[in-house]
């Protein structure tokens, strides 16, 4: 039968993979992206579709093309399922300092927009200043 939903699709690479929704939030931070746990969740139940960054990111951890996860690939042989890995599933690494790139810090200057605001102290906090 074929699967029709991005959910199905997601459910049968996962359980084709042997993979739990742990095993893609724990691939996603070993490969420094952000992935949440409610995320795969709503993915899982079929409440809502990724973003192609994530779909990408998903595809990768299952070892299945994105086209097909999404559902857009033309498929000759819909009962054949996923495409299969062309290689093992990777053990996650843990990204090494030598490889991270540096974010640029960005600076935010004081706003402005409070410089003639005057504040009156009153009530109990005017008496214990006092």
């Amino acid at each position: 039968m074929a699967q029709n939903t991005f959910a199905d699709r997601l459910r049968e690479a996962m359980g084709e993979k042997g993979l739990k929704q742990v095993d893609l939030l724990r691939y996603a931070a070993d490969t420094g992206r952000k992935l949440g746990k409610s995320q795969v969740s709503q993915y899982l139940s079929g409440k809502t579709e990724p973003r192609p960054a994530v779909l990408a990111l998903l595809a990768e951890a299952l070892d299945v093309s994105p086209e097909w996860l999404a559902g857009t690939q033309i498929e000759l042989h819909a009962a054949a399922g996923p495409p299969k890995p062309k290689r093992p599933h990777p053990a996650p690494t843990v990204p090494s300092s030598s490889k991270e790139v540096p974010m640029p810090v960005r600076k935010f200057d004081k706003s402005n927009k409070l410089d003639h605001v005057s504040y009156d102290v009153r009530g109990p906090a005017l008496d214990e200043a006092m």
